[in-house]
């Protein structure tokens, strides 16, 4: 999640001016407003990866290079749902430099991460997640390869992850999840 990145972090790294990340404070708020951070820090990691991309370095390079069985589609996945649109894949034109950015902000998410995870080992504390069983509907996965997924052609899933009712629900629950088509 890009709005997890330390923009103090990108102020060090000279890739924004304290004064930029300044907008963010709000003075006497008892309330947050989500949607205003939301939007402003998205603007501000724009502004960023475009100063960063400026002098692309041999560590993004590389960076590219180790993930290039992800983040080339997932950025490209990322404007279209910037653009809010259900097209097929193929059939809309990307702002290479919209995708480029995305994949800058990724590896600024990916360099802050390390480090926190590098500051965690150091202090015996072990980082892990859980890996998904099921890709949500909404992602790039399933957008770019719909015939691993058992969907109709409105791309709407035919089958659903869930699990039947046990001593945690009566009913049972839908997760919605589009389920695997193992075949493919």
């Amino acid at each position: 999640n890009p709005l997890l990145i330390s923009l103090v972090d990108l102020t060090k790294m000279g890739l924004l001016k304290k004064s930029e990340i300044e907008i963010l404070k709000r003075e006497n708020s008892r309330k947050i407003d989500y949607k205003y951070l939301i939007e402003n820090k998205n603007l501000l990691l724009h502004r960023a990866a475009k100063r960063g991309l400026s002098e692309k370095s041999k560590e993004y390079l590389s960076f590219l290079e180790e993930n290039k069985d992800w983040v080339f589609e997932y950025s490209k996945y990322i404007c279209i749902r910037m653009l809010n649109t259900k097209t097929q894949p193929g059939e809309i034109k990307i702002s290479e430099k919209l995708q480029e950015e995305i994949m800058y902000i990724q590896y600024i998410f990916f360099m802050q991460f390390s480090k926190l995870k590098e500051y965690a080992n150091s202090k015996n504390i072990s980082l892990f997640g859980d890996i998904p069983f099921f890709e949500a509907l909404d992602s790039h996965r399933v957008y770019f390869h719909r015939e691993k997924f058992k969907l109709n052609a409105d791309r709407s899933p035919n089958k659903v992850a869930g699990v039947p009712p046990d001593q945690f629900s009566d009913k049972g629950q839908i997760w919605g999840n589009p389920v695997y088509n193992f075949q493919n």
